[in-house]
């Protein structure tokens, strides 16, 4: 970029003492805003917009040792970290617990299997219910079995 600025310092684009020729007035931004826009693309700022609320108090609480452990654990079995954790505890008196990948993948299951129970209630509608009384029956033992299945926990 310092190569750039000479160039443009040195090649008569600029009038009097360096100054551009329709203005004299700040020419040091001129010159750097010209060669940005010849030499340099303009990137696009990417990413995540920042947070409206910026969470930027600190709160400082003296607990003792088996009390830390203790809170980590409950924070750990939450799925939270620490943070959060406390923050939701203070705020509503719970802790709101994550979903494990085995519950996510049974959710998802049944949410499938509901597609299809909307599907058929369509099809019921359109052509009869006698058509799809098997498909159904079948779908409805399929959710039983998801929903009865025994959870780890």
């Amino acid at each position: 970029m310092f190569n750039t600025l000479k160039t443009l310092l040195s090649s008569g684009f600029f009038g009097v003492n360096g100054c551009p020729p329709s203005d004299c007035r700040g020419y040091k931004n001129h010159v750097i805003q010209r060669a940005m826009v010849e030499n340099e693309p303009v990137k696009k700022k990417g990413g995540r917009p920042p947070s409206v609320k910026k969470r930027d108090k600190k709160i400082n609480l003296y607990v003792t040792g088996l009390e830390e452990l203790a809170i980590k654990k409950r924070a750990e079995r939450a799925g939270l970290n620490l943070s959060d954790y406390c923050r939701q505890i203070v705020l509503s008196g719970q802790a709101q617990v994550r979903l494990t990948p085995e519950e996510n993948a049974t959710l998802n299951e049944v949410a499938k299997v509901g597609n299809n129970l909307n599907q058929i209630a369509h099809k019921a509608n359109a052509d009869g219910i006698r058509s799809i009384a098997f498909e159904a029956s079948r779908l409805l033992q399929q959710l039983s079995q998801l929903l009865n299945k025994p959870s780890d926990s």
